[in-house]
């Protein structure tokens, strides 16, 4: 089973986020919720599936990742991802 890590950008006052590290065949990822693809900053449209992701991983940088929560609901986690380390 291969992990696949996102590492988030730095916040502004230098503290570097945990990564996460998400499963390449199920996409689990933070605390067993789903990785369903990426969107632009706060806008809530998923700009990159899961599906696309997967082919080419480094596409994801400059992008915030978007979970689907164990009972279904969306969330993004900020801020977006500065490197994808496969």
């Amino acid at each position: 089973m291969s992990k696949i890590k996102l590492q988030p950008v730095d916040m502004p006052d230098g503290r570097r986020p945990y990564p996460f590290l998400v499963d390449e065949h199920n996409d689990e990822g933070l605390e067993g919720n789903r990785l369903v693809g990426f969107q632009v900053g706060d806008v809530q449209t998923i700009v990159l599936h899961i599906e696309e992701w997967r082919k080419e991983p480094g596409r994801a940088v400059g992008l915030v990742p978007v979970f689907a929560a164990v009972g279904g609901k969306l969330y993004a986690q900020q801020p977006p991802i500065g490197s994808v380390t496969a």
